[in-house]
């Protein structure tokens, strides 16, 4: 059943077939599908079974049938840790959440959902992305899109996984978005475009700022920081901003 559930997810969802499967299990929070686990749920409903069984005041019941036992066999077959149904559950997705963190490929950065859950909201709100965004968005969650040196990518007219602009690197993700010298401008109005909406939050909390600073480094080289922001109420704290 979780087979047919997984590839049933994967073709709804446009991933391809060979998305890590703890993806579609971690917690939604964390850009993870949240889906149903069938070999979960079956020790999961028979501890919560057991444990409600555990408070019924009757001897012959408990004669009969060791809640404890079953509620000791459940966890030691789930393999985590918790009081009851609902956090061992959170501990099985929080568990696959870590898994899919460690993929060679499709976990890179995926630990960094965890820093500020709130930016992932758009997985269950139904209001900030259309169907197209939010495909697009889960796709992207584990690092893939339709490039010649992502893998799993087969082109029938293309053999070589080089990026089909500059052929100098592999085309994956962070090279058509940060390095690819055809995308230059791209990467350059993204960054002025970020650089601005700071400064603005920075300016709603009464902080003053300042834009391109030029600055010298330890080696004696010049640079130039993106931002340096000065609190209103306090002249001698300052803060650099490198985006």
């Amino acid at each position: 059943m979780d087979i047919i559930i997984r590839r049933t997810v994967k073709a709804i969802v446009g991933l391809p077939t060979h998305t890590i499967t703890s993806m579609l299990y971690a917690p939604r929070n964390v850009r993870g599908l949240g889906i149903l686990n069938c070999k979960w749920e079956l020790y999961l409903q028979h501890y919560s079974i057991a444990s409600k069984l555990s408070s019924v005041n009757d001897e012959i019941l408990h004669i009969s049938f060791d809640c404890n036992a079953e509620m000791k066999t459940c966890v030691d077959h789930l393999k985590v840790e918790g009081t009851n149904s609902r956090e061992l559950r959170s501990a099985l997705r929080t568990k696959s959440f870590e898994e899919w963190s460690k993929g060679s490929y499709q976990g890179i950065g995926v630990k960094h959902f965890a820093d500020h859950k709130q930016a992932n909201a758009f997985i269950t709100n139904k209001n900030s992305l259309s169907s197209s965004e939010w495909v697009a968005a889960i796709k992207l969650s584990v690092n893939y899109a339709n490039l010649a040196g992502v893998p799993g990518v087969q082109s029938s007219s293309n053999n070589s996984n080089l990026c089909r602009r500059c052929f100098r690197e592999k085309e994956t993700l962070p090279h058509v978005l940060g390095s690819c010298c055809y995308n230059e401008q791209l990467v350059t109005s993204r960054h002025h475009k970020i650089k601005r909406r700071i400064i603005e939050l920075l300016k709603e909390k009464q902080v003053e700022c300042y834009e391109e600073v030029s600055c010298v480094d330890s080696n004696g080289s010049r640079r130039f920081c993106d931002i340096v922001a000065f609190p209103k109420n306090d002249k001698k704290a300052y803060h650099y901003v490198d985006i």
